[in-house]
């Protein structure tokens, strides 16, 4: 199972990614966020297993989270 989390401030778009992922038999929802506070605390948390990050979040950029993200992430499979 692909625990998904999306990080979007557009809720058509949130809303399309669920209906999509509803779908697929092995991708389950673990979290929806709608700003760069909101996915730092969920990535933080580590309840993912993949992020689907929004470039153009309102109060900070996608390339900038990915900044702030990738020196603290823990790489490697489970």
């Amino acid at each position: 199972m692909i625990r998904l989390l999306i990080a979007n401030n557009h809720p058509a778009v949130c809303e399309g990614l669920k209906q999509i992922s509803a779908r697929a038999s092995d991708i389950e929802i673990a979290g929806e966020t709608e700003n760069g506070e909101e996915t730092l605390q969920q990535v933080h948390d580590g309840a993912f297993d993949l992020l689907l990050l929004c470039m153009n979040m309102q109060d900070v950029s996608g390339v900038n989270l990915i900044g702030i993200i990738l020196p603290n992430w823990r790489f490697g499979c489970k």
